[in-house]
């Protein structure tokens, strides 16, 4: 028997490309993003909240400013609000990767 004020599980599929705002939800958009080798993600700036990219295969050069970081499969970077960022794939292989980030 279920409570009465129990909330009930929103389930989105992501799919590659897409960008998705979680049903009912008014502080989180996600998405999963797939870039070919030498593609990259325009600038831009992450608003009031947090955005998690969590990279899923190849290696992610995520630049915050003009500073580039090396994010390697099996690892997320966590990018405080208000920052300027941008996305590429620097590397030989397909970069695939998901970002979630706070609406605020």
């Amino acid at each position: 028997m279920q409570a009465q004020n129990t909330p009930k599980l929103k389930i989105t599929r992501i799919l590659e490309g897409s960008l998705a705002k979680p049903p009912l939800t008014t502080s989180l958009k996600a998405g999963c993003v797939v870039l070919s080798p030498g593609q990259t993600v325009s600038a831009h700036f992450t608003g009031d909240g947090d955005e998690a990219l969590i990279v899923l295969e190849g290696t992610a050069t995520v630049f915050l400013g003009e500073s580039p970081n090396e994010v390697p499969a099996g690892s997320a970077a966590f990018i405080p609000p208000r920052t300027e960022h941008r996305v590429a794939n620097n590397g030989q292989a397909q970069l695939k990767y998901v970002y979630v980030a706070a609406l605020k």
